[in-house]
């Protein structure tokens, strides 16, 4: 918090300093699964589970362990992965679940030391899973953890993920807070889980968004979202009332996800008793998977260089999505998500509509309040960009977008000259 006196009244301003590590950079979007392949099988290991993995558009692990068997594997694959570090330190010590964790000892990071300089220098490798959903007890931990990965591999990130907002234990502006200020990540990693039997979260999801693209921003650090590829009917979580997701449902989630500026999409969940692998719904819900990450992959690319510079909703039962103060950059009268994107420039000049309705396609009349020299939008069919005929107003222009049901469209332009 920082105090400034003006007009001899003290006043006071929350001050966000971005606490990125200066040696990593974001250079592949991500696209994973968490439980991925053998995250909880024992040899021997069926290299068919990976061509299935593969075949599903995958080509990420979001851990592996410390198994020379399985990394020959893997790296016979040609997979990227996170070496999966948390049986070097105890997984308790790393969440707190069950209050204040031991401390981590000198001995646990030396285990952790040896393990990073043996594949520091492994190209396929990416970073360091640390531990899912840590508790704040933990979060010192984790520190010493991170600072000890940072002073050996510094190019790499280390992959958190945390909880969504339930408490103030769980997900709060404080717990995120709290967070970057102790661990000073490279990246934010959140989950949330909305299609339930009965009934879904789709606002609840739309404001765990904006709580994580608000705190990335500030932070200047990207984001991954973490979304539900399954339910749990007819599976040992059952209690848990899920309902499997239809491809359209899984396809807003991806959008809107996008559209708020993540720069990483992982499935949960994946090779597991009632993942994928072990669901009764599991063939339907791979042929969803892999055809939405055929869309991801093409498009990731393309938003990896952007950073979220809006993000609101059209029509009037969206106004609730906030956005920054002032003319926004598109109207419609139709119910859309609207994330908008700056690029490496500093030009806002990309965009993407999100239909909020999984149910039905939207053919919507947009406003972009330019004058436009060039629209184009980017053609999953083709994997191109396409230019999309507009009609020049005075001092905005006028297009037609048609969305699938939950889809989404990614646009750039380039502005007249006033």
């Amino acid at each position: 918090m920082l105090e400034v006196e003006s007009g001899g009244e003290l006043r006071q301003k929350t001050v966000y300093l971005p606490v990125r590590s200066r040696f990593w950079k974001q250079t592949e979007f991500l696209l994973s699964a968490f439980n991925p392949p053998f995250a909880l099988r024992e040899p021997p290991y069926d290299p068919e589970i990976l061509v299935d993995y593969q075949d599903a558009n995958f080509d990420h692990l979001l851990w592996v362990r410390d198994d020379p068997e399985l990394l020959t594997m893997v790296h016979d694959f040609g997979f990227r992965y996170y070496l999966d570090v948390t049986d070097l330190i105890g997984e308790e010590k790393l969440r707190g679940e069950e209050g204040p964790p031991a401390e981590v000892t000198e001995e646990d990071l030396q285990r952790l030391e040896e393990a990073v300089l043996a594949h520091k220098d492994d190209p396929l490798l990416t970073g360091y899973y640390i531990c899912d959903e840590p508790f704040p007890a933990a979060f010192a931990n984790i520190a010493k953890v991170v600072g000890r990965i940072r002073s050996l591999d510094p190019a790499r990130p280390n992959f958190v993920n945390l909880y969504p907002y339930f408490s103030e234990e769980e997900g709060s502006p404080d717990y995120l807070e709290a967070f970057l200020q102790t661990v000073r990540p490279e990246l934010l990693s959140f989950d949330r889980y909305i299609f339930f039997n009965g009934w879904d979260e789709r606002e609840e999801y739309l404001a765990q968004l904006g709580l994580i693209r608000h705190y990335a921003l500030a932070y200047d650090v990207p984001f991954v979202a973490i979304i539900q590829g399954v339910g749990t009917n007819g599976t040992p979580a059952a209690y848990l009332d899920w309902r499997t997701p239809t491809e359209d449902e899984q396809r807003w989630l991806v959008y809107t996800s996008l559209a708020y500026g993540a720069h990483g999409i992982v499935w949960f969940h994946w090779d597991h008793p009632w993942g994928v692998t072990g669901n009764p719904d599991g063939e339907e819900v791979y042929l969803q998977i892999q055809h939405l990450n055929q869309e991801i992959n093409l498009l990731g690319p393309w938003l990896l260089p952007l950073t979220s510079s809006d993000v609101f909703g059209t029509a009037a039962r969206l106004v609730d999505i906030p956005g920054r103060p002032g003319e926004k950059l598109v109207y419609s009268g139709s119910e859309m998500v609207v994330g908008v994107y700056r690029d490496q420039d500093g030009q806002e000049n990309h965009f993407m509509l999100v239909n909020m309705n999984y149910e039905e396609g939207l053919d919507a009349a947009v406003t972009v309040t330019r004058r436009l020299r060039s629209l184009e939008y980017f053609d999953l069919g083709t994997g191109s960009w396409r230019p999309i005929d507009f009609t020049n107003g005075s001092a905005a222009a006028e297009f037609s977008a048609v969305l699938p049901p939950g889809g989404g469209v990614l646009f750039r332009f380039e502005a007249a000259e006033r």
